[in-house]
């Protein structure tokens, strides 16, 4: 704001004599009504009218957002380091976290301790750095130290990600809450699909290994009651093949229950590294469809979250001797040489309770599911929006210490990155003001081309040979 002009001065609504003091001012005036009671430094009772942070920080989101733009068939959620400003004072072998995820590449580092430090906080885990609220945690890509942690806060971004087959939209920012680095991630993203002014409308919610490793009654189970479908990747923990919990000749592969005639060669199947070259995905893919023939689908959901699932040969999606409707389906079916009394035609009744740390609707690996996850790209872009494309938010952009104050300027991030996007997408044909989706066009609109400068040179007309010449 320095650099503005008078002009850009009053149209931002700061006076001539504008200071950073005057902004540092009531910004802390509004942390001070946000802190929650118990934070550190409060000393009065929180105003019970007040909203909680997380609410006030998807409240300013959404109103960047025209309101013509409703939420996406798939919501993509990850999360992102914001480093605190706050120089360190001491350091960890690893992350004194009690987060079970831990990333592949994950390694200690050497620790080290200037006097009186760390500090133990009340949480029970220790600050490094004059910035008491950060912590450390892991973080995906190294820094420039070779460290595979950092120290600061877990930035949770959920976004809309559109839908497989859709042609254009803009992938908003839709909510975000700001944690401590290292804690829990189920609980920080469940509370930000709590915490959306207008709820989740999604039907899908695509996110990594970070939420999904989970327990399935903090994660898995906790979306079902949210009527939203997870699209998750497996870890190599969860890929583990194990036998069905309440019936024989069924076996639980990668959150998918089939029966024991499933070819050897289709048992295990790698997963899609970084990087894959697309002939090889295709490759993939097609033995992940083609094993997905075998599996069993559902059939009946009950209200207790149970299901009956119905088994390959029921649907004539393979054919099995032990079945006989089965035999009727075309010669290319595949057949199985099954002994008597196996489970190809069979339905079984699935509690909520079994697999469910791995379990997904959509088959894992399968060209639908790949749709969807892939999908989750989108929330990557955004990190990348927030600090390098259209924000700066990276260490020593902004210097306040603390998680609402922080938050705080989260949002605003997201809500300028919101803002900015619209402009570009369609350059004033949708604004905030925009309340129906019917006002919002389908497609991209075009930036109008330049007006010729007066001094440039003009373009020489094209010859053309007289009429009736060649």
């Amino acid at each position: 704001m320095d650099t503005f002009t008078p002009a850009q001065q009053l149209r931002a609504g700061l006076p001539w004599n504008w200071s950073y003091d005057n902004l540092q001012t009531a910004l802390q005036a509004l942390i001070g009504h946000l802190e929650p009671d118990g934070a550190l430094g409060r000393r009065t009772p929180r105003n019970p009218r007040m909203p909680t942070v997380d609410e006030f920080v998807n409240a300013l989101i959404d109103a960047s957002i025209p309101a013509g733009c409703p939420q996406t068939e798939v919501l993509a959620l990850d999360s992102t380091d914001v480093r605190t400003h706050a120089k360190r004072r001491s350091w960890l072998a690893k992350p004194d976290t009690s987060d079970p995820y831990t990333p592949d590449d994950a390694r200690t580092d050497k620790p080290w301790a200037s006097p009186g430090w760390p500090k133990l906080q009340p949480d029970g885990r220790y600050a490094v750095s004059a910035d008491l609220d950060a912590r450390i945690g892991w973080c995906t890509v190294k820094n420039q130290e070779g460290s595979s942690t950092f120290n600061g806060y877990d930035a949770h971004l959920l976004v809309d990600a559109g839908s497989p087959g859709q042609p254009f939209w803009v992938p908003y920012i839709r909510g975000a809450v700001l944690r401590p680095a290292g804690e829990y991630k189920a609980d920080a993203g469940l509370a930000l699909l709590d915490s959306l002014p207008h709820g989740l409308h999604a039907r899908y919610l695509a996110s990594d290994r970070g939420y999904s490793y989970a327990k399935a009654s903090a994660w898995h189970l906790e979306l079902r009651k949210r009527n939203v479908i997870g699209v998750h990747d497996l870890h190599t923990n969860q890929r583990r093949p194990h036998p069905s919990d309440t019936s024989k000749g069924v076996t639980w592969i990668d959150g998918t229950l089939f029966p024991d005639s499933l070819p050897q060669r289709l048992r295990k199947l790698p997963n899609y590294p970084i990087g894959m070259k697309a002939a090889d995905r295709v490759e993939l893919t097609a033995l992940y469809d083609e094993r997905a023939r075998w599996a069993f689908r559902v059939n009946q959901r009950f209200d207790n979250g149970d299901v009956q699932l119905k088994g390959p040969a029921y649907t004539s999606r393979i054919r099995c001797r032990n079945a006989p409707k089965s035999m009727r389906a075309k010669s290319t079916t595949p057949l199985t040489n099954c002994e008597p009394g196996c489970q190809c035609g069979s339905t079984r009744v699935i509690p909520l309770s079994e697999a469910a740390w791995e379990r997904q609707e959509l088959t894992f690996g399968t060209k639908k599911w790949l749709d969807h996850y892939g999908l989750r790209s989108f929330v990557e872009g955004a990190n990348a929006q927030l600090k390098e494309w259209r924000g700066s938010m990276r260490r020593h952009s902004t210097k306040v210490f603390g998680t609402t104050a922080n938050a705080v300027v989260l949002a605003i991030h997201c809500a300028a990155v919101n803002v900015s996007m619209t402009e570009d997408a369609w350059y004033g044909a949708v604004t905030l003001n925009t309340r129906h989706r019917h006002d919002v066009p389908h497609m991209q609109r075009r930036r109008p081309a330049a007006a010729p400068s007066p001094s440039a040179r003009p373009q020489r007309a094209s010859r053309r040979p007289p009429a009736g010449k060649d």
